[in-house]
């Protein structure tokens, strides 16, 4: 732990990845708080990061675009978990921003869990694509 705690406080040549610093966080043996304070980073800012790393981990195969939008997967967390590979992948083939991306999350926040029977990966395939667009006016 010390030494990845080194490289956060030392990294010279660049930056860590958002999802890399949500990793090294998610994995530190260590609660947010803390680990907020040791690094010196904002703690809602840390959540965000090892939320979006949580999804990232469990979707698994993922476009190498999912990186730019880590955003988004804090925003997908908020969905039930059997949701968010469809979410994310309707996510990168629909270019959805962080904003549409909460309001698709908040239609499906309260969904329940399929049958362990059902095919839960095609069910939350076709529920994500079978709703509609949501628009807003914005001014």
């Amino acid at each position: 732990m010390s030494a990845y705690m080194e490289l956060v406080l030392c990294n010279t040549q660049s930056e860590l990845h958002p999802l890399e610093e949500g990793k090294h966080a998610a994995e530190s043996g260590m609660d947010l708080k803390a680990y907020a304070e040791a690094s010196g980073k904002v703690r809602g800012t840390l959540k965000d990061k090892v939320l979006s790393w949580r999804v990232f981990c469990a979707v698994g195969d993922v476009p190498h675009e999912v990186r730019k939008s880590w955003t988004n997967l804090s925003e997908i967390h908020a969905a039930p978990n059997w949701l968010w590979s469809a979410l994310v992948k309707q996510m990168v083939e629909s270019g959805w921003t962080v904003q549409v991306t909460r309001d698709k999350v908040a239609s499906f926040k309260d969904c329940p869990t399929v049958p362990e029977w059902a095919d839960s990966e095609k069910v939350a395939e076709a529920l994500v694509r079978s709703q509609p667009m949501i628009r807003h006016n914005y001014h």
